[in-house]
């Protein structure tokens, strides 16, 4: 798995993000979000991308090999 951050995200350090690269924990994205470290009050306006398909809190994690962005969405005007 790899995971990239994209936007004023809150980045995990590099250490943390890299365990959870080689070994990412079974279960759902939220169990993946708070893996990297994310409370609760911040995981909610995490959002999780894989190929470009917006994940679900309650979603199983992505298997091997897939590539997740983690963002957080603004807007302006």
């Amino acid at each position: 798995m790899k995971i990239r951050f994209f936007g004023p995200v809150i980045r995990p350090p590099a250490d943390v993000v890299a365990g959870v690269e080689a070994d990412p924990p079974a279960g759902t994205v939220d169990d993946l979000l708070a893996a990297l470290g994310y409370a609760p009050a911040h995981r909610r306006h995490v959002v999780v991308l894989v190929d470009g398909r917006r994940l679900h809190p309650s979603d199983p994690v992505p298997p091997e090999g897939a590539d997740l962005m983690l963002m957080v969405p603004v807007g302006g005007g």
